[in-house]
């Protein structure tokens, strides 16, 4: 998991099971550079509410930070 997000940055997010809030776990690429996103699932604790969770593929999405 990320521990600091980079305004203007994009990460891989999930969002959290509990409190609905952003996790971004990962620094994405550039948009020219970008891979197709091949995580079966990850396993990350939420930095706002602290509940661990399970998430899929397809739960993950691709954001720029704020």
């Amino acid at each position: 998991m990320v521990k600091v997000t980079e305004p203007e940055t994009w990460y891989f997010v999930v969002d959290c099971a509990k409190c609905g809030k952003p996790i971004p776990f990962s620094e994405a690429p550039a948009l020219d550079k970008q891979k197709a996103l091949k995580v079966p699932t990850i396993q990350v604790r939420c930095p706002h509410c602290h509940k661990e969770g399970t998430y899929a593929g397809p739960l993950m999405s691709r954001r720029r930070a704020p």
